[in-house]
Order: C-alpha cells, then structure tokens, then sequence
C-alpha cells in the first residue's frame, strides 16, 4: 500500500452487543469525529456480513482491524456516492455512511459528532450506543477527504464516551 497516500485512522473500542465506537483522526493526528460499527462478533464469529437472504437477522460485524483503500464510488443501495472500503476480506460494498445506530449498519462505518448512551428513540427502541449528527459529520468528511486515501483502524487502549 502507497505511503503517499492521505491517510487517516479509526481507533475503536469494542463493546460486545452494544457495538463498537471510536474515535476518526485526520492525517495530522487532529480528531475528526466519531464512529460507529457492528459489534466485532456475532454467535462468536467475525468478519460476518449480512447474507442478504437473512436480512431479518442482524447478523453483520465490524470490519477487521487493518489497513484498507477507499475510493468514492457509487452505491446502489443509497444511490449516490458514498466511501467505499475496498478489499475487506469475503466482503463488498462496505461503506462510509450516516447512520444513527447498529441496527442501520450492515457491516459499514457511520460517523458522527456525538455518541450517547442508552437513547430511547421515537421508534420506541432504546440504543446502547446512538450516533448524532451524522448526516452532518459524513458531508463534512466528503468536502476534506480525497476521492482515494487509506484508512487504518485499530484498537484505541481507551475511547471515552
């Protein structure tokens, strides 16, 4: 993988079923926003990806940590472009994207501004984790990041609320 690339890095920290957060640093190190992703296993598997047949069962997972190649391309299933995670390993059409909570993700990434804990939504449904401001927090990252860059995640040692 290119070094000259613009590089940016996602630290998690995993909490079991709640879900995984973390925290999105620009090349230079500065914090972006926040992030949020599918709880690293599901029934003690990971790396798993929502067959679309089963889509009744959430059954999907963080992608794995390491170092990756995104490009902005077309997706079919928001139709529009969006950031896409190329090359995780058994899986295609991970993606960058707003979300507000797990349950909106099938094994992408959400950003955001703010996590809470414990929301209950309108839907009547009480979230672990609740991301906010992401529609925000995506088109903020749209108009600074390049069209191709490299992204790192790894484990953060602590990732606060």
């Amino acid at each position: 993988m290119s070094k000259d690339l613009w590089t940016c890095t996602i630290e998690r920290e995993y909490e079991g079923d709640a879900g995984t957060h973390g925290k999105l640093f620009s090349p230079d190190g500065k914090y972006f926003c926040r992030t949020l992703e599918r709880p690293k296993e599901y029934n003690g598997l990971q790396n798993q990806r929502d067959n679309k047949g089963t889509l009744k069962i959430n059954e999907s997972c963080c992608i794995p940590e390491g170092e990756y190649i995104v490009e902005f391309t077309y997706s079919p299933r928001l139709k529009r472009k969006t950031f896409e995670i190329m090359n995780v390993s058994g899986r295609d059409a991970i993606r960058i994207h707003a979300a507000n909570a797990i349950s909106e993700l099938l094994g992408c990434t959400a950003l955001g501004y703010h996590i809470n804990r414990m929301v209950k939504h309108t839907d009547g449904i009480v979230y672990p984790l609740y991301l906010r401001d992401s529609a925000r927090a995506v088109k903020d990252f749209e108009k600074i990041a390049p069209k191709r860059f490299k992204l790192i995640i790894k484990s953060a040692n602590k990732c606060s609320i």
